[in-house]
């Protein structure tokens, strides 16, 4: 990604021989981030979380627990889009991108946003490891 959304979480590296990541936030009055031209579908709050993985392998990224109608994007570090979700997830209206094939040494941003103009809070943004989670 040529620039750098200003309010971007750097959350280092994931380890694939860990359970999973996880983490709480919220979208409300965060603004909209310019994504160098990524078009998101709707000029919701978001927040943006920039990761690398330890290994090649399958990972999960999973919105647990929000109070509002969540969307989810992944991007790669030239900020093309690789998976999105609206609704994919647990329950409600939650968001869930299963198993993307990510490389060691590739920079990630996921975007947790809202359907539309939908902020609030999110009490589990996590991203699981396939091999953390079921040991291959």
């Amino acid at each position: 990604m040529s620039k750098e959304p200003s309010k971007t979480i750097n959350i280092g590296t994931i380890n694939q021989d860990d359970r999973n990541w996880s983490t709480s936030g919220s979208t409300v009055n965060k603004g909209r981030s310019n994504h160098d031209g990524i078009i998101i579908r709707y000029p919701a709050s978001n927040m943006v979380y920039k990761f690398k993985v330890s290994g090649d392998g399958r990972y999960c990224l999973d919105i647990q627990n929000a109070n509002y109608d969540t969307f989810l994007y992944l991007l790669d570090e030239n900020g093309d889009l690789v998976a999105k979700d609206d609704d994919g997830g647990f329950c409600c209206y939650w968001s869930q991108i299963p198993w993307q094939r990510l490389k060691k040494g590739k920079t990630y941003y996921a975007i947790v946003s809202g359907w539309r103009k939908e902020e609030g809070r999110y009490n589990n943004f996590i991203i699981w490891s396939h091999k953390g989670v079921f040991g291959r």
